[in-house]
């Protein structure tokens, strides 16, 4: 899955033409379909294309804001939001009640990556712009 976004980073770089790119989509596609059920096919494939393809969305502020927090929701999401959801196990759910946890946990691990982002990210690239390299 992580393969996807290196091709689409080299596709967006012109490292990479359009018919290659596809090629590569597909092949890519058919290796994770494998591996994987065939919705987390779609969505990954889907949204690796969307974002090769349509340029004009980048300008919505809530896809920036998905941005900014993206590195900080991938360090949390598994600790905060999995253990949310694993807790959840143990009681007896149906399927409203699944669907509720898991919404519970993305959106408690949005939280938490934005107050991450916000407390050490960003102070982190800020103070990082201040050092220099002298070779």
């Amino acid at each position: 899955i992580f393969t996807l976004g290196i091709v689409c980073a080299f596709y967006k770089r012109d490292y990479i033409n359009k018919m290659y790119f596809l090629i590569l989509m597909l092949l890519i596609g058919i290796v994770i379909y494998i591996h994987h059920f065939e919705i987390i096919t779609i969505l990954c494939v889907g949204a690796t294309l969307g974002i090769a393809f349509l340029d004009r969305i980048r300008n919505y502020k809530w896809l920036l804001f998905f941005g900014n927090i993206s590195y900080s929701l991938y360090l949390l999401h598994v600790p905060i939001g999995g253990r949310i959801i694993n807790l959840s196990r143990r009681l007896t759910l149906g399927f409203s009640g699944k669907l509720l946890v898991v919404i519970l946990a993305m959106t408690v691990s949005i939280i938490a990556a934005w107050l991450f982002y916000k407390i050490i990210e960003k102070p982190s690239h800020k103070l990082s712009r201040k050092i220099r390299l002298k070779l």
